[in-house]
């Protein structure tokens, strides 16, 4: 046969299957177009001293790779559909005397033009949108936009080998399916269905088990350290859980309902039920699919737009005064050091306010009941659970921080547990003293950042009533690294009357004249409120944007599913809702029951979806602390609306692909 000839049937098959193509490569080259666009901005050349571009510079190449890969994979699973909808149109070729290497000619070359179309289109879509992207990722850093244009073909070449790659692949699984079917299988594989799946309740238990197993972690999880860790655990459990109640206790479920005959025996839901168990094992997988890609959707969203629009508060309840000084004062004259820091900075007494400081004791520690042990080099492989970051205050000094008058016996102590819990009415000190506590206090409101300081890890905050009494059995005590065992920190704080800019250029100046008042080798750290709300600024816009890009990819991977399940549904109902009127249904009657089938499908997905969120919500306000999110009522907040804003977008969705399984359905009569 001619050339000529494929190319001909190749174009003529995508164009009479738009439906099912044009989707394909639009989603096709929209991921081109965003793995272009993170490829071209990892590659810029960023203005020097722009704050938090490094995190950019790191996490977009990772990015990058994600979604390379997950193009593969979805692509991969979305090439089914388009295979399972051309079976029958590949079978009727072989029954009129094509050979299979005559069906992979037109395969090849119907994979060249829809692969050719998207990447191109894609890459071209990327070049001009990547000065637009450019422009509002320098916006989001607050720095002055460059209107240069240019094309880097790095970008373009890396592009377009990643898809052609893809492509390739698809290619071979496409051939390689066709190349074991047969003329019959392939002529009826659009038609074919699955035999009515038995309900299987060891699955279905199972998968109940399973989750209640990592919604149990998500509840009870208190260390942000330990939730880092096992939140990866948990997603697995979770998404195993997922698949098997979507696949085994969707069928059970149906099961049930149809033995319930008020319910089932009934005009609206006699079909749509029906028609849900004989095929639910494989809607199973696609609703889980969909439920899956949503919870992740849901949860990025959620944890970027918690990290970005609440940087400033984050950066304050780290930072609550605008200048901090902080070194370890156990060999130092403190009171001289803040006589000569008072008087080198009453250069600045008209831009100086609110003066204060303090001493805690800090150091980490192991609890094993209500035994605590100092050790001299800390196992860091222990369980989590076990090590405790631990911040010791005098009486004097938390009435200073809090405002709270306390009066405490010798060996009595008050005691908050910060991502933990304490249920014993003594601390032991190993090589220490033994205290009594007299009270866990429930909450520890502090104008410094004290509380801040230890939430990455379960601490314990001890109120006692002289910290030189606590120190002295650990005095001249050293760690394996040779610092005091149990080192005693000096803060000192203030705040200026004068914009962040020049809080800045203060900063820098300050620094400076500390490192000449402190005595030579003295250790100390110096932060700036102004200089760290920049660099998380930019740190928590290069995240948001990343976090978009990525995103949005899943999103409209979300998206296609629910077309493509609703299409490939659509054909494989419209030979029964067409018997179904011949035998006397009304039109009115089949759309009714249309509607009360998607809304029974495809609502599970969200529903989930929302369930695995608030479930999440565990794990994600734990983590979001080691990121300095701190305010829980903000992070539950921002994740209510941003479920509500996914569930308008997915019901839109969901009406735009029921209207489209309609048309195919009303099609057959």
């Amino acid at each position: 046969m001619r050339q000529g000839f494929y190319q001909k049937i190749a174009t003529t098959g995508i164009r009479n299957n738009r439906k099912m193509y044009l989707p394909y490569m639009c989603i096709t080259g929209m991921f081109v177009m965003i793995y272009y666009i993170m490829h071209y901005l990892s590659d810029m050349e960023y203005p020097a001293g722009m704050r938090g571009i490094s995190i950019l510079r790191t996490t977009m190449p990772m990015a990058c790779e994600i979604v390379a890969m997950f193009s593969l994979i979805f692509l991969f699973y979305i090439s089914t559909f388009l295979l399972r909808k051309r079976s029958r149109e590949f079978g009727l070729y072989r029954i009129l005397g094509m050979d299979k290497g005559n069906l992979c000619r037109i395969m090849f070359h119907e994979q060249l033009f829809s692969g050719l179309i998207s990447i191109a289109g894609g890459i071209f879509c990327g070049i001009l949108c990547s000065k637009l992207a450019e422009m509002l990722l320098y916006q989001m850093f607050q720095q002055p936009v460059s209107y240069a244009f240019h094309i880097p073909w790095t970008a373009v070449c890396s592009t377009a080998a990643i898809y052609a790659a893809i492509q390739l692949v698809l290619l071979i699984k496409a051939m390689w399916i066709v190349r074991r079917s047969n003329p019959l299988i392939l002529f009826s594989g659009s038609r074919t269905g699955e035999k009515p799946p038995k309900a299987n309740w060891l699955l279905a238990i199972a998968g109940i088990l399973i989750l209640a197993t990592a919604y149990y972690m998500a509840v009870t999880i208190e260390n942000p350290l330990s939730a880092f860790t096992k939140f990866f655990i948990a997603v697995l459990l979770v998404i195993i859980a997922t698949y098997l109640l979507f696949i085994a206790g969707s069928v059970a479920f149906c099961k049930l309902l149809q033995k319930n005959k008020r319910f089932y025996y009934h005009q609206k839901h006699f079909v749509p039920v029906s028609s849900m168990v004989y095929r639910m094992k494989r809607n199973g997988a696609g609703l889980a699919s969909i439920c899956i890609l949503s919870t992740i959707v849901l949860v990025t969203v959620s944890c970027i737009s918690c990290l970005y629009f609440g940087t400033e508060k984050e950066v304050r309840d780290m930072y609550p005064y605008d200048m901090e000084l902080d070194l370890i004062a156990n060999d130092l004259n403190i009171p001289e050091i803040q006589e000569k820091l008072e008087t080198q900075f009453s250069a600045y007494e008209d831009q100086i306010t609110d003066e204060t400081s303090f001493f805690s004791a800090q150091t980490v520690g192991v609890i094993d009941h209500h035994i605590l042990t100092i050790p001299e080099e800390m196992d860091w492989t222990l369980s989590a659970d076990h090590i405790r970051a631990i911040v010791v205050l005098s009486t004097e000094d938390y009435t200073k921080l809090t405002g709270e008058q306390v009066s405490l016996q010798p060996q009595e102590c008050l005691l908050y547990p910060s991502g933990t819990s304490y249920p014993y009415d003594t601390l032991i000190i190993a090589n220490g003293a033994t205290y009594t506590v007299k009270e866990v206090l429930q909450q520890f409101h502090s104008d410094f950042s004290v509380d801040s300081v230890v939430a990455v890890i379960a601490s314990f905050i001890l109120v006692v009533p002289d910290l030189d009494t606590f120190c002295a059995p650990f005095e001249g005590m050293e760690s394996r690294l040779g610092n005091p065992l149990v080192p005693v920190y000096w803060e000192y704080a203030f705040n200026l009357t004068c914009d962040h800019n020049k809080q800045i250029q203060l900063s820098a100046q300050m620094k400076q004249e500390i490192e000449q008042l402190l005595p030579e080798d003295t250790t100390f750290s110096w932060t700036s409120y102004a200089e760290e709300l920049e660099d998380s600024q930019g740190a928590n816009a290069s995240l948001f944007f990343i976090g978009g890009l990525v995103t949005l990819v899943f999103f409209c991977a979300t998206v296609l599913i629910i077309y493509y399940k609703q299409i490939s549904e659509g054909y494989e109902d419209e030979r029964n809702f067409a018997i179904m009127q011949r035998i006397g249904m009304k039109k009115t009657e089949i759309h009714q029951a249309i509607r009360t089938q998607m809304r029974m499908v495809f609502l599970l997905p969200v529903l989930f979806a929302g369930i695995h969120m608030l479930f999440a919500f565990g794990f994600t306000s734990k983590i979001l602390i080691l990121f300095g999110v701190f305010d829980t009522s903000y992070m539950a907040l921002v994740t209510f609306f941003s479920f509500i804003g996914f569930a308008i977008l997915y019901t839109i969705i969901y009406r735009i692909t029921t209207e489209s399984y309609y048309q195919i359905v009303s099609a057959a009569h």
